[in-house]
């Protein structure tokens, strides 16, 4: 910018850039400098560039990382902004408004963009206009982060040994969830279940298997929102495990006539007592 401000300088006043004295020199390097300020031409570049601030350093990919910038000593009209036109940033909104800073007026110049792929990046460099003067305008990097799904694991307590009629327990945590909206499970005829306990993301349950062989536990659904701030179902299904036969001292006898009750009833009772 410098070498174009001097042949411009030279134009005019070829002996001014010719200095026959060190006050010439001086003189020369002042018209110089002014008319770089003053000529219009490419936007400025270099320690004098605008910069735009991203809101946060971090966001995830399809977020829309959103950026500031405050131009202090100036009014609306003064200001024109370029459109940015990055394929990796697309543009979503744009919004200028006039405030004040230390009693005095100023722009704040807000835009938002839509990260498409996942790295450290910046939207490209736009040019503003102020008060006449283009200016060249940076954005600063952020970190564009892949958005983790929310995921349900279970994990039993103690051996993973299981006898038909004897309580197990496991705890079922959701991971990478901002929020848990809602947990819910399955019933099944072959087994029994119940929530004993939650501690943050983490759900205590114990699970009565009612028949020994290949028995499938219930199926857990979550509902979650995702650290991006998107809503997101997950499930966790499948899991079937052995359980063994029960032992003979774990055996309920049929009840006599007329007692009011069922073999399966009282066996059903006799199961919720275990493992308590």
């Amino acid at each position: 910018m410098e070498e174009q401000s001097t042949g411009t300088a030279t134009l005019i006043c070829p002996r001014l850039l010719t200095p026959r004295s060190p006050w010439g020199a001086v003189r020369a390097l002042a018209l110089a400098v002014l008319l770089g300020a003053v000529v219009p031409g490419a936007p400025q570049s270099g320690a004098g560039d605008l910069r735009f601030r991203p809101e946060r350093g971090t966001y995830f990919l399809g977020e829309s990382p959103s950026y500031t910038l405050i131009i202090p000593e100036v009014l609306p009209s003064q200001v024109d902004l370029e459109e940015p036109s990055d394929a990796l940033f697309p543009l979503l909104s744009r919004y200028q408004r006039q405030t004040r800073m230390d009693g005095k007026p100023a722009v704040i110049i807000s835009l938002s963009f839509r990260a498409v792929e996942a790295g450290r990046a910046a939207p490209g460099p736009i040019t503003v206009t102020v008060g006449g003067l283009r200016r060249r305008a940076v954005f600063e990097p952020v970190i564009i982060q892949v958005d983790p799904m929310p995921e349900i694991t279970l994990e039993f307590e103690g051996p993973r040994i299981f006898r038909e009629g004897e309580g197990a327990f496991f705890s079922v945590t959701l991971k990478n969830a901002a929020e848990i909206l809602s947990l819910d499970w399955s019933l099944r005829p072959d087994s029994l279940l119940r929530q004993t306990g939650r501690r943050g993301d983490s759900f205590r349950f114990q699970w009565i298997p009612l028949a020994s062989g290949a028995i499938e536990l219930p199926a857990f659904t979550a509902e979650a929102v995702a650290p991006s701030g998107e809503r997101k179902s997950v499930k966790l299904s499948g899991i079937v495990l052995d359980v063994l036969a029960r032992e003979a001292q774990n055996v309920v006898e049929s009840p006599s006539p007329g007692s009011g009750s069922s073999a399966g009833d009282s066996f059903i009772r006799n199961a919720f007592s275990l493992g308590l």
